[in-house]
């Protein structure tokens, strides 16, 4: 790590900012911030002279750390997109221009943690309605879930397993996105997309009102069913955000950029109420950040003051054991959507 400077002070960089977000030490966070432009800069230098960046391990982790300061911290989260798109670019030279699947867990990490931001990026807030510097790419993730698909690292273990970042299945995030952004750019889905999502997603619904289903799955998905409870009750809520999306888009069309409220006797509000106050105490449920961005999103839909608090206190206890600043940023955005309508 010394010998390569970018690492050294990225890795700093993350540091500095954990100890300032955990232990409110304030004095950290302009050093968090020196550490974090040192990194930048040795990042610039080192790019200058590697002629095969896609083969150097220090130089992709420098560039996860960085966009990872700005996900997970304060002050640097306008420069979140660049360093995304720079990791998208190196990825896709690493791995997905490869005829072989991934051999190293470092590479799946590096290739789920990038995924996972673009997932992140391209969904942001509901109360933006611009665009930010990152454009969802439907056929890179095509690229990636065919990837993974032949990429076994772990032989006949279940998907959460074999997912170090991301646990829920790919598909889930995908679906979302597209939904998602119906709502920002306001025009209507290309009729062999939309027919694919609702055949997808009835079958999601068709699973989450069995009785007997223990876990959600795609239809295509290569993978055995997921055992964990939270990693299950995650998928639950992708899947409940996508049937609710998909039936407003349907219906109504995505009129405005925030999703109506509907009725909390709806059975998808149910379950995902259901859900959140089955895991309320559970450190387990509030330290797995996937579960974040559905809670946040399925809470615009709601209605009912006391709905809304178990969505609240949801992310709220999600900020209070991890630290990580967007579950802070949902629940604020959360309280500027509630008091506008």
């Amino acid at each position: 790590m010394v010998t390569h400077k970018s690492l050294y002070y990225s890795v700093l960089a993350c540091a500095a900012s954990h100890i300032f977000l955990t232990d409110s030490v304030w004095e950290m966070h302009p050093i968090a911030l020196s550490y974090y432009a040192e990194g930048v800069k040795e990042l610039q230098l080192l790019l200058g002279k590697v002629s095969q960046y896609e083969n150097h391990d220090a130089l992709l982790m420098s560039v996860m750390l960085l966009y990872l300061h700005g996900c997970l911290g304060w002050g640097t989260h306008s420069d979140v997109a660049q360093h995304v798109n720079a990791a998208t670019r190196i990825v896709t030279l690493r791995l997905l221009d490869k005829p072989v699947g991934i051999q190293r867990l470092f590479d799946r990490l590096a290739l789920e943690s990038v995924i996972y931001q673009q997932f992140l990026l391209s969904t942001g807030l509901w109360s933006e309605s611009s665009q930010c510097d990152f454009v969802f790419n439907p056929d890179f993730w095509d690229s990636v879930e065919k990837l993974l698909d032949r990429s076994t690292l772990l032989s006949g273990a279940p998907w959460n397993v074999e997912s170090p970042i991301l646990g829920v299945p790919l598909s889930f995030f995908r679906t979302t996105i597209i939904l998602r952004e119906c709502y920002r750019s306001g025009v209507s889905l290309d009729p062999a997309v939309l027919s694919r999502i609702q055949h997808e997603v009835q079958g999601w619904e068709a699973q989450l009102c069995d009785p007997d289903s223990e876990s959600i799955h795609s239809s295509t998905d290569t993978v055995k069913k997921i055992r964990s409870s939270t990693t299950r009750d995650e998928t639950y809520l992708y899947a409940i955000v996508a049937s609710l999306l998909l039936e407003q888009i349907t219906e109504h069309g995505s009129r405005g950029t925030i999703p109506s409220v509907v009725s909390r006797d709806k059975w998808q509000i149910r379950l995902f109420l259901r859900i959140l106050n089955g895991h309320q105490g559970s450190r387990e449920w509030a330290r797995s950040y996937a579960g974040n961005w559905p809670a946040y999103t399925l809470g615009v839909f709601l209605s009912a003051p006391e709905d809304r608090l178990v969505v609240k206190e949801d992310l709220e206890r999600s900020w209070e054991v991890t630290r990580m600043t967007y579950a802070l940023r949902y629940c604020r955005d959360l309280d500027i959507i509630w008091k506008s309508r």
